[in-house]
């Protein structure tokens, strides 16, 4: 190998360790700041997934999945895929006891019921570095619950561990009544 081209593969790799060392040293307030964008997202799915299940439960008479709630609680995962969502219904910490479909079981669901199409919204981050990105739906008798997992603290939102990490679960709860 010539002397020059010695000298231009020791620049690049002097040149690759800078630019790694500034993502190294970057990289958390990136993420940082990204995730401080997102939370308000997830905040705002959570209610319009609350929104369109209270429409269903007001066409239906029934919370989607309500009547397999007799003897143990239920709940759908909307993640970004259905492998994504079998991967998170079988962590403990999410599960709880509770048997479960995927998210596009209930969005069936809700297209039949209302008569058009609904496609639920999907937590902002595809790749998970923190806390699950998935949403839960959980559905008990006549109370639905709707989670979305925060990044950083609210007063609106309950601290927990995920592996050892603090995050914030968002929920929205709503006792379903029918008129008689």
């Amino acid at each position: 190998m010539s002397r020059r081209k010695k000298k231009r593969l020791i620049c690049l790799g002097g040149l690759a360790a800078i630019a790694g060392l500034t993502l190294y040293v970057a990289y958390p307030f990136f993420e940082e700041s990204y995730q401080r964008n997102m939370d308000p997202i997830r905040r705002d799915h959570a209610h319009q997934i609350a929104d369109v299940i209270r429409e269903f439960a007001n066409s239906s008479g029934q919370l989607p999945f309500q009547e397999k709630t007799a003897k143990q609680p239920f709940m759908v995962l909307i993640g970004h895929s259905s492998m994504q969502e079998d991967q998170w219904a079988n962590d403990p910490v999410l599960k709880r006891n509770a048997r479960w479909a995927n998210s596009s079981v209930l969005e069936s669901m809700l297209s039949k019921e209302l008569g058009r199409t609904i496609r639920l919204p999907r937590d902002p981050q595809k790749v998970p570095t923190f806390a699950p990105n998935v949403y839960i739906y959980f559905v008990s008798g006549n109370q639905m619950t709707i989670v979305s997992h925060l990044k950083f603290p609210s007063d609106q939102a309950v601290e927990y561990k995920w592996y050892g990490q603090p995050f914030y679960a968002y929920t929205i709860s709503y006792d379903f009544n029918p008129n008689p």
